[in-house]
């Protein structure tokens, strides 16, 4: 996708998929709010260790 950001070994997950990505070896780095379709979804920001 042209002009897309490049998120290399990190991923914006839902609060319930962060478990499973931190038993795949990613850690969280952050949270953030994202909005979809007028509601506000918590996300957890997290890279590859």
């Amino acid at each position: 996708m042209p002009g897309a950001p490049v998120l290399r070994d990190a991923v914006r997950r839902t609060l319930h998929a962060g478990a499973f990505y931190a038993r795949a070896g990613f850690v969280e780095v952050g949270r953030k709010t994202v909005s979809r379709n007028d509601v506000e979804l918590p996300v957890v920001v997290m890279e590859l260790a």
